[in-house]
């Protein structure tokens, strides 16, 4: 007759080794879960971070809205037959002003300047005509972009 205790040990020791078996693939893949977790949280935690400092970045850059008087004569007097366009020189010190940007468009009397960082600027215009005269600089403006 067989041994019953060998048996019944036996089967114990089965059981115990399947919820064992069964305890470690749930934690395995409670652990796969959470590191699936983990890694979707850091990348949205990375976009809204990209998204934040594109925000910043944003909100750094500035626009200004420049306007004039149409050039009519020259500082000596003498009429200028057509203005062909002009030309707006910024730059961040008063004697170097070295963004240059050409409005070709003579009727137009303002400009929109974007993308200004944080700083003080200077700014001059030229009058160009269409033979080729150029006024002087003007006096340069000073303004200061502050955020």
């Amino acid at each position: 007759m067989p041994n019953l205790s060998n048996i019944t040990q036996t089967i114990a020791i089965v059981l115990v080794a399947y919820q064992l078996t069964g305890c470690f693939a749930d934690s395995a893949t409670s652990h796969q879960d959470r590191t699936d977790d983990k890694a979707e949280q850091q990348v949205e935690q990375e976009q809204e971070q990209e998204q934040e400092q594109e925000q910043e970045q944003e909100q750094e850059q500035a626009e200004i809205q420049i306007q004039w008087q149409p050039v009519t004569e020259y500082l000596i007097g003498s009429e200028i037959a057509e203005i062909d366009y002009y030309q707006i020189h910024l730059g961040t010190r008063v004697n170097y002003l070295d963004q240059v940007f050409v409005v070709e468009d003579p009727s137009q009397t303002s400009y929109l300047l974007k993308d200004l960082a944080k700083g003080d600027y200077y700014i001059s215009m030229i009058a160009v005509a269409k033979n080729g005269e150029r006024s002087d600089l003007s006096e340069p403006f000073t303004f200061s972009i502050s955020q």
